[in-house]
């Protein structure tokens, strides 16, 4: 009798066990299929690119993947309508170290999920086969860009530099904010010829507000000039001394363009260590673009300020 009554409470311990999985395997846990992988860059650009990921169908005439929420380089919700069908997706970044992200995506069906979640643990399924193809794909065209056009070095903490500076105060999302430059560089070196300014220093941009939610950003474009005792005025162009500050520091190779990689990088290395840091970068420029050249010849120092 006690064999029997052990067995029986066996017995329902494990059909207990099996209930309780298949309730959270069909109706608690949140998606149908998961894919983690790493790429070679921070969490920031992989982010970006998932975000700028507009449609997954390459031939469509048309954008159709929409970002339902997100959260400024850590996570990202999108509704990718994909073969008749609509997908959620869930990705999660996740800095490893400075060059290194490990990436997670959970994928639900809108349409098909008890369907796929019956067969998929049993055989193979389409589902699965055009999942992992786009995302092996999506993972190879990140890994060879961030291995062509640009690269990255966190140098630690430093002292960014202090100087006086004549400048044109400019908004802009940040994709825009290398266009900025551009168009106001010749705008620029003119006002500061024609006032008999001596230059010195390399151009700069300061961000004054970096609002990570929206990706726009505050920021002058600056000259660092000699100050002299009389300093002309006038409506367009300002005068300020930039005060040096205790900031981590990175070193960026590529075209300017994308110097925000930088920005991305800095911002997880001190999430990494703890560090808590400003919503303002300064970037000082060594090379001119006009001469051209091979972009990673290019070299930038960006700073981002540690908080006091």
């Amino acid at each position: 009798m006690a064999k029997i009554n052990k067995l029986k409470t066996l017995l329902l311990a494990l059909a207990i066990a099996v209930v309780g999985y298949l309730i959270w395997y069909f109706l608690i846990i949140p998606y149908d299929y998961a894919i983690s992988f790493y790429v070679k860059t921070t969490p920031g650009t992989v982010y970006e690119e998932v975000a700028d990921w507009d449609k997954w169908d390459n031939f469509a005439a048309e954008k159709s993947t929409v970002v339902t929420s997100k959260k400024p380089y850590s996570e990202i919700d999108q509704l990718v309508p994909l073969n008749n069908t609509d997908l959620g997706l869930h990705w999660t970044f996740k800095g490893v170290n400075d060059s290194t992200t490990r990436v997670r995506v959970e994928i639900k069906d809108l349409k098909n999920s008890f369907k796929n979640r019956l067969t998929i643990p049993f055989s193979k399924t389409e589902f699965e086969d055009v999942m992992r193809f786009k995302i092996v794909n999506f993972k190879k065209k990140v890994d060879a860009f961030a291995h062509r056009e640009f690269r990255v070095k966190i140098e630690g903490e430093a002292e960014s530099p202090a100087s006086f500076v004549v400048y044109v105060p400019l908004k802009s999302s940040m994709k825009q904010k290398a266009f900025n430059m551009m168009s106001n560089d010749g705008f620029l070196l003119r006002y500061i010829d024609s006032m008999k300014l001596r230059k010195n220093g390399n151009p700069i941009i300061e961000v004054t507000n970096w609002n990570v939610e929206n990706d726009s950003i505050e920021y002058i474009y600056a000259f660092p000039i000699s100050k002299t005792d009389s300093l002309p005025q006038s409506d367009l162009f300002k005068f300020k001394k930039i005060p040096s500050r205790k900031s981590i520091k990175a070193t960026f190779n590529g075209n300017y363009r994308i110097s925000d990689k930088a920005w991305y990088a800095i911002y997880d290395y001190a999430l990494r260590n703890n560090i808590k840091i400003d919503n303002k970068v300064f970037e000082t420029f060594l090379n001119n673009p006009h001469n051209g050249g091979n972009n990673l010849d290019w070299e930038a120092e960006i700073y981002i300020p540690i908080k006091d």
